[in-house]
């Protein structure tokens, strides 16, 4: 995880409580209660930069984000350099701009696409027609998982580092339109997991 103190903030800290200890001494505070002053300050110091750096991290790293079928998705996809895992257990064909990109990404980029579907899905239905574009690239850079058990969500995971999660719609469960991304390697590494646990067809 990327560091949260800084130098810096480690610096001001320790500034702040040699001055808390140096006005103590000249108001004539014995030398240990002036120390013990200084060591208050400095361990609230810190606990305090660290609480507002965890807070700064957080908000950086977590976004509502709106599903439009993959739409939302096509900034990490312009970003993406090595690997894509996705579920699609949504029924509802993602955008032909989605699609685009992923199969430029393969063919142009070498990079791998894992996608998870529901075992017993149909290929010749209207919501999975789009895989079809994918075949050229079957066991090369592109693999199909079939699982019995999809999740009631889906999820996209951008070179093992950014998640983007889309959940059920209120008014349709099978459509999601709202989600939230996840800037994080810790909890990409959480989802990915959970993905190749998933019981398999």
């Amino acid at each position: 995880m990327k560091r949260l103190l800084k130098p810096s903030d480690i610096m001001f800290v320790i500034g702040v409580a040699l001055t808390v200890n140096s006005a103590l001494q000249g108001f004539k505070i014995e030398l240990f209660y002036s120390l013990l002053a200084a060591a208050g300050v400095l361990v609230a110091g810190v606990a305090v930069a660290f609480c507002w750096r965890v807070f700064k991290e957080v908000e950086f790293r977590f976004q509502l984000i709106d599903d439009s079928g993959g739409n939302s998705h096509l900034k990490d996809l312009y970003s993406c350099k090595r690997s894509i895992l996705v579920t699609h257990f949504v029924k509802r064909a993602p955008t032909d701009s989605y699609v685009d990109r992923t199969i430029s990404l393969m063919s142009e980029n070498g990079v791998e696409v894992t996608r998870y579907l529901p075992e017993g899905y149909d290929k010749n239905s209207a919501e999975y027609l789009w895989l079809k574009r994918y075949e050229k690239y079957h066991n090369i850079k592109y693999y199909e998982k079939l699982t019995p058990a999809p999740l009631p969500f889906d999820i996209f995971i951008f070179d093992d580092q950014i998640v983007n999660l889309t959940m059920p719609s209120i008014q349709d469960h099978k459509i999601h339109r709202k989600g939230i991304r996840i800037v994080n390697r810790e909890v990409a590494h959480i989802f990915k997991a959970m993905c190749q646990n998933l019981p398999r067809a």
